[in-house]
């Protein structure tokens, strides 16, 4: 945050890097992940966003195996960021 801060972009995009939540195989439930993103975004103070892996490791899992229920999280959402 502090760098981002004092470097004062129009707009700027971090990575935060983390394991989506693994069992038997990709686990529905990826609120956890989010969360953790969306925590790195505020600590940031408003003045980063970040890409939206959760999003990202999702649509992958659910486009290379058909599992398109994977799209929508348990409350009718996005279950990314974006949600």
């Amino acid at each position: 945050g502090e760098y981002i801060k004092a470097m004062s972009p129009e707009f700027a995009v971090g990575e935060y890097w983390d394991t989506l939540a693994y069992g038997a195989g990709l686990e529905y439930n990826q609120d956890a992940h989010r969360q953790r993103i969306v925590d790195w975004i505020d600590a940031a103070g408003g003045n980063c966003t970040a890409f939206d892996f959760t999003t990202k490791g999702i649509l992958q899992e659910a486009c290379g195996r058909s599992e398109f229920w994977r799209l929508i999280d348990s409350k009718g959402r996005a279950p990314g960021v974006i949600g």
